[in-house]
């Protein structure tokens, strides 16, 4: 219940932590807040030495968080009574998640020529804004068929967020490399060893990230098998335990074709 009052949803999160109920990690998992409390959550009720607690599988719930796809989340009452793409494209700025996922969902029932224009006239404002930023790099993710210009500006919109400007911590830095490198998966390759190194890259999602998107690459690249391989072993022994565990299972995937 706690997920239906926006100004007790974190301090819920916090006391939920404080008492290490793990119990209460889906409600946590769907809620509309940030990814980073998710993760922050996961981080501090998941049992280190285990991959499965109630029904719930580590990895997969990472992948989830990082993706982070409207559909999963829970939000409550009908907060956006529009349909106008400008006025779904404003309330991307809200600090109200609940809002931000609710107009999201209405702007990918668009076609993505449609959405263009809007997106647009909101990318500079969206750069200056990392709440908005993180929405309009999931919206990167949910659509595809963008115009060409549309695809120039949504590749140096990912690059801006993945640049130096923000500390390499920030909640929709994880996301972004996906995208990148799903867009542009030849161009991309010269970061990948940047993107796995911990030197370059400390917060060890992006890491985990880098490693999703590997993941996809491989997916429809199965003949350069060994190029994979050697790219995870770059992160086979990372310090994080959830990188690890994740390059210990791609590895295994990859090594079964």
């Amino acid at each position: 219940e706690f997920i239906k009052i926006p100004s007790q949803r974190l301090f819920a999160i916090e006391d939920i932590i404080d008492s290490n109920q793990v119990s209460f990690l889906p409600s946590i998992l769907t809620a509309p807040i940030s990814p980073s409390f998710k993760i922050r959550a996961i981080k501090s009720l998941w049992p280190q030495t285990v991959e499965d607690v109630e029904n719930m599988n580590l990895l997969n719930i990472i992948d989830e968080v990082i993706l982070d796809r409207p559909c999963n989340i829970k939000t409550y009452g009908n907060l956006i009574k529009t349909n106008k793409l400008k006025d779904l494209f404003e309330s991307l700025f809200s600090t109200d998640f609940s809002i931000c996922y609710q107009a999201l969902q209405k702007i990918i029932s668009y076609k993505s020529n449609e959405i263009w224009p809007f997106l647009l006239q909101y990318l500079d404002a969206a750069k200056k804004d990392y709440g908005a930023l993180h929405f309009f790099i999931l919206l990167f993710s949910l659509k595809s068929k963008w115009p060409a210009d549309a695809l120039i500006q949504i590749t140096y919109t990912l690059e801006f967020a993945l640049g130096e400007n923000w500390p390499d911590f920030m909640k929709f830095r994880p996301l972004a490399i996906i995208v990148l490198i799903n867009l542009k998966p030849n161009y991309s390759d010269k970061y990948l060893s940047k993107w796995l190194d911990q030197k370059f890259t400390p917060y060890w999602l992006n890491r985990y990230a880098a490693l999703m998107a590997i993941g996809k690459k491989f997916a429809s690249d199965k003949k350069n098998k060994n190029k994979y391989i050697k790219v995870i072993q770059l992160v086979e022994e990372d310090d994080d335990l959830f990188v690890s565990l994740k390059a210990g299972k791609l590895k295994e995937f990859i090594d079964s074709y």
